[in-house]
């Protein structure tokens, strides 16, 4: 999804998480462990934008 914010001066790609139970990485994680995380999810989009699913029309649509 593409989103435009004020004094943000060109428009952002995002993403939206729900939480998932569990428990905390930590209070105040540090750089490397939020750079590490950063790297984590550009793998896991990476990896969903060629996903070409078997079977599209049995998919549920959450936008109708």
């Amino acid at each position: 999804m593409t989103v435009e914010a004020p004094g943000v001066p060109d428009p952002r790609n995002v993403v939206v998480f729900s939480w998932v139970r569990g428990r905390t990485i930590d209070d105040d994680p540090s750089a490397r462990v939020l750079t590490e995380l950063g790297r984590v999810a550009a793998r896991l989009h990476r990896a969903g934008a060629g996903f070409v699913p078997p079977h599209p029309e049995a998919l549920p649509r959450y936008d109708r």
